[in-house]
């Protein structure tokens, strides 16, 4: 089966137990399903405070979810969910309060369905609508959710995958406890989350490449809000000075079913990760690029295929594998994929602003732009906005419609287009009759892109 991505934006449910189906036409049942979002229940390009980053996933069986947040006149928080019983795929908390009140809360449960996946909303005390964006991935030879809780300076064997993983999506947070939803429950209150990926070098079976974005911020009111984005590992964490290396966690390996993670630091963790078998490994790619320091299109290339599909992660740093502090910085989670007549993408902006009055955050989402990389020094500004302009033979190519005069950083996970072009689904509008001896029978013309 040829491997197959899209992207789809929804509009979540605000009604308890009521639910949405994030569907693409002809797609079929999906294999895996990566969703994210912000709670920002804003309009396109608006920003909205106190804002809660989610990203989750779902192979059909196992749905793993992770957020981070902060709030106005209150410490900092961060959760994880990562049970198999009871799970969600997406969760959006915010500690408005201390001792830790869910005064906003929803947790989404996910379950595969033809040509997509529902998200049925679990539980909830807000009664506001909030967006997503997922992408429904097929055509893997094999694909596994699972998590690990991962002790402070040590090396652990992840057996749990099963086979020989290509790639590794991962969601890192520090936790104390290693599932919570529904109720009260608090894992930490500090921000101290990554979202990485790794790929396997196929000829030793070490890690091609690692890279992640780690965001942190600790409790007090003055705390320095430290961002990173590294190649060098799937997680990493600062101290809250900003300079001291607190954490680094980094893939020595993967074995026949699993992979092997090396840990330095004095915290533990709860990981989750999404592991995929391709038929061919090199049906994805992942490196780090720079943003365009003026308006304009801007081509990224050295992917060695042409993509139909990138799951990005940006961040506001302008250095790799080094902490920055200011009064705020931002972080970007986006995809964005081939329709079928275009390009649909799905954006999700944060930003988090410390030592000004209280640490703070703010988020938007974009379903109209690919790439939307935000800082908060003293107002939210954008530093980098792009949309997708074409996928190329080599890689892609950016329009920016805002540039900053330094460049930032971005992930780019990207997904190869078949070899054969693809197709779009047959249907009767494509269909004909032709003679076949006395009988007629049904032609069907199948339109490359």
């Amino acid at each position: 089966m040829a491997l197959e991505v899209r992207v789809v934006n929804v509009e979540l449910p605000a009604v308890l137990n009521e639910y949405v189906d994030a569907t693409f036409s002809g797609f079929g049942t999906p294999q895996a399903v990566i969703a994210f979002g912000t709670s920002a229940n804003v309009g396109e390009s608006g920003f909205s405070n106190a804002t809660t980053q989610a990203i989750g996933f779902y192979d059909g069986t196992t749905q793993l979810s992770m957020c981070w947040s902060a709030r106005i006149g209150v410490s900092a928080f961060t959760g994880v969910s990562r049970s198999v019983t009871g799970a969600r795929t997406l969760i959006f908390a915010q500690k408005d309060s201390s001792p830790p009140v869910y005064t906003r809360l929803a947790e989404y449960t996910a379950s595969m369905i033809t040509d997509g996946v529902r998200l049925t909303l679990s539980v909830d005390n807000t009664s506001i609508n909030r967006y997503a964006t997922v992408v429904l991935i097929k055509g893997l030879a094999a694909v596994k959710v699972a998590g690990s809780a991962v002790d402070a300076g040590s090396t652990i064997s992840e057996t749990g995958v099963g086979f020989k993983a290509d790639a590794l999506l991962t969601m890192v947070a520090y936790a104390t406890q290693s599932d919570w939803h529904g109720s009260t429950g608090l894992d930490n209150e500090n921000v101290l989350n990554s979202i990485g990926v790794a790929l396997r070098n196929t000829a030793d079976d070490t890690a091609l490449v690692q890279h992640c974005i780690n965001v942190s911020c600790g409790t007090a009111v003055t705390s320095m809000v430290n961002t990173s984005i590294n190649n060098d590992c799937f997680d990493r964490r600062y101290l809250d000075d900003g300079a001291s290396l607190n954490i680094k966690r980094t893939i020595t390996g993967f074995t026949s079913n699993g992979f092997n993670v090396s840990s330095t630091g004095s915290n533990n963790a709860s990981i989750g990760y999404l592991a995929m078998k391709f038929d061919d490994p090199g049906e994805v790619f992942a490196g780090m690029f720079d943003t365009k320091t003026s308006t304009g299109t801007q081509a990224y290339t050295g992917v060695g295929f042409e993509p139909q599909a990138l799951f990005i992660l940006g961040m506001s740093s302008t250095a790799v594998n080094s902490s920055e502090t200011s009064p705020g910085r931002g972080a970007n989670v986006a995809a964005v994929a081939e329709n079928g007549s275009g390009f649909t993408s799905g954006s999700y902006a944060t930003a988090l602003r410390d030592a000004v009055s209280a640490t703070v955050s703010a988020g938007s989402r974009y379903f109209t732009n690919t790439l939307n990389i935000w800082n908060a020094d003293s107002t939210w500004a954008a530093v980098a906005t792009a949309d997708i302009d074409s996928f190329d033979s080599d890689g892609f190519t950016l329009n920016y419609s805002a540039a900053d005069a330094t460049a930032r950083k971005f992930i780019a996970l990207a997904f190869k287009k078949p070899s054969e072009g693809g197709y779009t689904h047959p249907t009767l509008s494509n269909a004909t009759l032709i003679a076949n001896g006395s009988q007629w029978q049904p032609r069907v013309t199948y339109t490359f892109t």
